[in-house]
């Protein structure tokens, strides 16, 4: 936009101690990046098409500032704060209605997504309980005799995974499922 037409830009963010502060950098890299040096001069001086302003210390100094094309404002300490806090406790950062971050609750899971981790759960747990007996398995197959703890030990692992298969998964939200041995 501002290529293409005159425009007056207000920078803002919270603290502004001096340009390298700023978005000034961001803007000055982009600008270069998409080759439009041709329509921007870079100045680090107040007054040319992009005006850098703080406002924790002097929120009324932007009054002056009526007229502005746009105005780009970095969120201030406080937000980030909100949003990591709101991210730690089970939320998460979306764009609200007017364009700017807004945190909310994540949307609980369907059914079928409930269901289908449900399974999965399940087949987590007889993958696992087949890999603590895959020795004492080629040892079978390899015509190998096993002593008697061996075959305890693969008799509970099999009744185990019988237990896993018979647990029905469409309470999906409630599922009591059995102890590995």
């Amino acid at each position: 936009m501002a290529a293409s037409n005159k425009l007056w830009i207000l920078c803002t963010r919270e603290v502004q101690n001096s340009i390298k502060d700023s978005v000034h950098k961001l803007l000055k890299d982009q600008i270069e990046m998409l080759g439009l040096n041709p329509w921007f001069r870079i100045t680090n001086a107040s007054g040319s098409e992009f005006l850098f302003k703080g406002l924790r210390f002097d929120p009324l100094g932007i009054k002056s500032t009526e007229g502005v094309d746009i105005c780009w404002v970095e969120a201030l300490q406080e937000t980030y704060d909100a949003m990591f806090d709101g991210q730690a406790n089970g939320q998460m950062i979306t764009t609200g209605a007017d364009g700017g971050r807004v945190l909310m609750d994540k949307p609980l899971p369907s059914r079928e997504i409930i269901l289908e981790i449900a399974e999965q759960n399940r087949q987590s747990r007889i993958d696992s309980a087949m890999q603590s007996v895959s020795v004492l398995q080629l040892k079978l197959q390899a015509g190998r005799k096993i002593t008697a703890a061996e075959t305890s030990r693969l008799n509970a692992v099999l009744d185990y995974i019988d237990e896993v298969n018979a647990v029905d998964t469409s309470s999906a939200a409630d599922i009591n499922w059995p102890e590995k041995p």
